[in-house]
């Protein structure tokens, strides 16, 4: 199972886009211990639509700044212990960024975002014969820094 991504920027406005995203990020894992196999997956999709506005600062400069919105699903199953989880998420994402343009399609830029995210999870586990049955919802906050350097080409 692949990774997937798709991105979208669409021009709607004279200093801003507005974007759309969908990724797929299936992992499987199998691991020998003992005489027992065991066995995981996850798979995690999101969709993002977003906003993001942009201003030149100087000839190869330039910011920009807007947020997204995404909706997250997530599944995660396992068989020792047997269990099967589930989790539906939305997630705030208003961003800044700086960027500077090498030519007309190559880019480079660094940005900084701030995550407010809602989840709500469901599951069961089954041990010796057990189930139990999980479930719960949380807000969480999150910071991240500009640490990294990205590199974009456009067709």
């Amino acid at each position: 199972k692949k990774p997937t991504a798709f991105n979208q920027k669409n021009r709607k406005l004279k200093n801003g886009d507005i974007k759309m995203s969908f990724s797929k990020l299936p992992i499987s894992n199998t691991k020998q211990s003992n005489s027992n196999t065991v066995s995981r997956t996850f798979s995690n999709f999101q969709l993002t639509i977003g906003k993001e506005f942009q201003k030149k600062l100087v000839k190869h400069w330039m910011w920009y700044g807007g947020g997204d919105i995404v909706g997250t699903y997530t599944k995660s199953t396992g068989d020792i212990p047997i269990q099967e989880n589930t989790s539906y998420g939305a997630i705030l994402r208003p961003f800044l960024g700086v960027r500077f343009n090498i030519n007309s399609r190559l880019y480079i830029s660094t940005e900084a975002s701030i995550n407010l995210v809602y989840t709500t999870a469901k599951g069961s586990q089954i041990q010796n014969g057990v189930t139990t049955e999980i479930s719960g919802d949380g807000f969480s906050f999150g910071a991240s820094a500009a640490t990294g350097i990205f590199f974009f080409y456009r067709f």
